[in-house]
């Protein structure tokens, strides 16, 4: 079955501030004007689902209404919480940008992280995000085929060290500074 594009713009409104806004409803200040905000464009979103409405003058007016209304919403949000919306979620404006690394700085420490697991053929690979430069590790390892369980055990330990040894890595979520 096709989904309704309000159906969409309707779960990604819910997504971005359903749980923020929880807290506004029973207020009695501007952040009650921004639940009954949200309200109203979750409404217009399930009557323009129901309507079957397909003239684009329309739907261009009540999409403009709706970015109307997040901005002012957004606004509202900013000035009780302190939080921006960034990318999926609020968040502090200093939260907002990861710190950076040089990529000399993050290879050489990816490097002496490698060494420690190469022994042991468990390999530590970069996931890098190539649009945002964020730097994601990831734990790999070959085919061991099928060992004693002692040593399956052995491995298994080595594994979850691995797996210890990137989720603490010292650059994970930092943007790399290519060129540096």
């Amino acid at each position: 079955m096709e989904r309704n594009k309000y159906d969409l713009h309707r779960e990604v409104l819910t997504h971005k501030y359903a749980d923020i806004l929880k807290s506004f409803e029973e207020t009695h200040d501007d952040r009650r004007i921004a639940w009954n905000c949200y309200q109203q464009l979750i409404t217009a979103c399930e009557a323009m689902r129901d309507s079957g409405m397909e003239d684009s003058f329309a739907c261009c007016a009540v999409n403009e209404a709706i970015r109307q209304q997040e901005a002012e919403i957004d606004a509202i949000i900013t000035r009780f919480t302190g939080k921006v919306y960034k990318g999926v979620k609020w968040v502090k404006p200093e939260e907002g940008e990861p710190k950076t690394v040089t990529y000399r700085e993050f290879w050489t420490a990816l490097r002496e992280l490698r060494e420690k697991f190469r022994e042991r053929h468990i390999s530590i690979d970069d996931y890098t995000d190539d649009e945002t430069g964020v730097i994601s590790l990831k734990v790999g390892w070959a085919s061991i085929g099928s060992v004693p369980v002692d040593e399956a055990r052995d491995f298994a330990d080595w594994m979850r060290i691995a797996a210890s040894a990137v989720e603490s890595f010292k650059y994970n979520g930092y943007r790399v500074k290519w060129g540096e």
